[in-house]
């Protein structure tokens, strides 16, 4: 590895959390980097798969590693959050990050006309995110229903990760044409 990659600043890179509240910077780069810690601090307000600018800081302990000093949020990576619906009071709810991606668990408030069940699967937009005054906060723009059965599940997995739901015709053709 070159030693003037860590001269160059800012680096771009993707975040990657950890449960316990730290994190890395995965480096954007063509050359092979060792991945930049991000302390618990540093992680307020960062979601998983994040795209931030970071300035390196020699890890003085550890010789050739380095930290990354946070410089701005480049790029949200994820403006739509999945989760079963847990209510706090009837216009109050939570979805909690049970896999610990968001850094926070998701406040929504309902609008008068909407109402969901305890369990119940719902996509959110994200309205203000993790380490604003307001806190993680969405609303609820569907519901997914429930999944108890590993089939339905899948519609669950589509949406989260955001695949196409819906295929052209000729994307189903040539599909059809591999599976002879």
């Amino acid at each position: 590895m070159k030693k003037n990659l860590y001269c160059s600043n800012p680096l771009k890179g993707i975040v990657k959390r950890h449960p316990d509240g730290f994190g890395f910077v995965i480096l954007q780069t063509s050359e092979k980097a060792p991945d930049m810690y991000l302390s618990r601090p540093q992680m307020l307000g960062l979601m998983n798969h994040d795209v931030v600018e970071v300035s390196p800081i020699p890890n003085k302990s550890k010789k050739g590693l380095f930290q990354a000093k946070l410089i701005k949020i480049v790029e949200r990576a994820q403006a739509y959050l999945i989760g079963p619906y847990m209510p706090i009071s009837h216009k109050e709810g939570r979805i909690l990050d049970s896999a610990f991606q968001w850094g926070e668990d998701v406040k929504i408030y309902l609008k008068e006309d909407q109402k969901f069940q305890k369990g119940e699967w719902v996509q959110v937009r994200v309205l203000y995110w993790p380490g604003s005054k307001q806190g993680l906060t969405g609303e609820i723009i569907g519901s997914l229903g429930y999944f108890p059965w590993a089939k339905e599940d899948v519609v669950r997995m589509v949406r989260e990760h955001g695949l196409p739901a819906h295929f052209s015709k000729d994307c189903l053709k040539q599909a059809k044409a591999l599976s002879r």
